[in-house]
């Protein structure tokens, strides 16, 4: 793979139910697996197991909810009478990361990452429930990375090594005290 490509190694874009993406090598590329959601338009029950990434620029797992002009999309509006998860239940698992930008990013996508902090955090709507255990991340840039409308995301027994000790291994990307995030500590 070219070392320059962007590159993804296996998307699901809108509408992709119960599927598995199992024991792959992810190598050189922009992204490794990519789960991506929209209203009317779910990525759910996808089991992300055993796989290896190595040398991913941007992102080893990347799951999304595309929410580009929030305040108009009907899924995240706390007014709206059309509430629904469009993610749910999708777990990773047992996944580990040599090299990458970030680790895991979980977020509502707005091509304006300015508005983060204006996201309002449904528990009714949006991305329900991620799993994110048992991976190891080993010489990334970025650890975990969540915004709304994630919502009830489990992080459990992950090992994360970043290449600076000053950013932190979990990060909500909205600037909002992730009240609803459960992380599970790592046995020791």
């Amino acid at each position: 793979m070219d070392p320059n490509s962007n590159a993804v190694g296996t998307m699901l874009w809108f509408n992709a139910i119960d599927n598995v993406i199992a024991n792959n090598i992810y190598r050189n590329m922009g992204s490794g697996v990519h789960l991506d959601s929209s209203f009317r338009q779910p990525v759910c029950w996808t089991l992300v197991r055993g796989n290896r990434f190595e040398d991913t620029r941007q992102t080893c797992i990347t799951s999304r909810f595309y929410v580009n002009g929030f305040e108009r999309n009907p899924a995240v509006l706390p007014e709206s009478d059309v509430h629904s998860w469009f993610t749910v239940g999708n777990v990773f698992r047992s996944n580990t990361c040599l090299k990458a930008g970030t680790a895991a990013l979980f977020n509502g996508f707005d091509r304006n990452r300015d508005r983060y902090d204006k996201m309002v955090i449904l528990d009714d709507s949006g991305m329900m429930m991620p799993v994110i255990e048992n991976n190891v991340f080993r010489e990334v840039d970025n650890g975990i990375q969540i915004s709304p409308p994630v919502v009830w995301p489990l992080l459990r027994q992950n090992s994360i090594a970043l290449t600076s000790s000053e950013i932190p291994e979990v990060v909500g990307l909205s600037g909002q005290k992730m009240e609803s995030i459960l992380i599970v500590p790592e046995k020791k």
